[in-house]
């Protein structure tokens, strides 16, 4: 059961899920500063818990992204270091 799951977590579906959730949380904190206490003015704190899910979305889907290339036979990525390996396609 823990294997199906952590191959779910792993998939490019629950990235795109995930990607959508935190951006549509971003977007409804940003919509909802408009209606607290000072109407009209988002706060600065808004803001930011706002950048931070849309900076959290971003590592996700390029993580999954690295993921994918890494799984595919055209790219080659190493463990120790930065080292990346990208072959032409015949």
């Amino acid at each position: 059961m823990w294997q199906k799951i952590l191959i779910w977590v792993k998939s490019m579906q629950f990235a795109k899920l995930m990607c959508a959730l935190l951006t549509v949380s971003a977007i409804g904190l940003f919509v909802w500063g408009f209606f607290v206490p000072p109407l009209g003015v988002i706060d600065g704190s808004v803001l930011k818990a706002g950048g931070v899910l849309l900076g959290f979305a971003a590592l996700w889907v390029i993580a999954h992204v690295a993921i994918e290339l890494d799984r595919s036979s055209r790219v080659k990525a190493g463990k120790d270091g930065i080292e990346i390996e990208v072959k032409e396609e015949e």
